[in-house]
């Protein structure tokens, strides 16, 4: 099974939890594009704050499996670019959903 697969149709987001989805109780997630509330791009990982029917949830997000682990979620894929390579590539990748 995959990690997290991100895609965007539309205004939708979808984001597929992967092997995530049995330790965050869901498999998929759709937003509107204009839910990302928020981006960080750090070291080992971009946060993301997503708004959604509780308020806001913040994600820690990697392209790197040496990170992942309880504190980070590995992402495969965004929209199609799969093969991802720094931190900053998913952060742009995940910048561009929002236009």
């Amino acid at each position: 099974m995959a990690n997290i697969v991100i895609t965007k149709t539309g205004n939708s987001i979808v984001v597929d939890m992967g092997v995530y989805g049995l330790n965050v109780g869901f498999t998929k997630a759709s937003y509107l594009a204009s839910d990302i509330v928020e981006l960080n791009l750090r070291t080992n990982s971009v946060d993301v704050m997503m708004r959604d029917s509780h308020g806001n949830s913040n994600w820690s997000l990697t392209y790197d499996s040496t990170y992942g682990g309880n504190e980070l979620f590995i992402v495969d894929s965004v929209n199609g670019t799969g093969s991802l390579s720094s931190e900053s590539q998913l952060f742009d990748l995940i910048t561009a959903l929002r236009g």
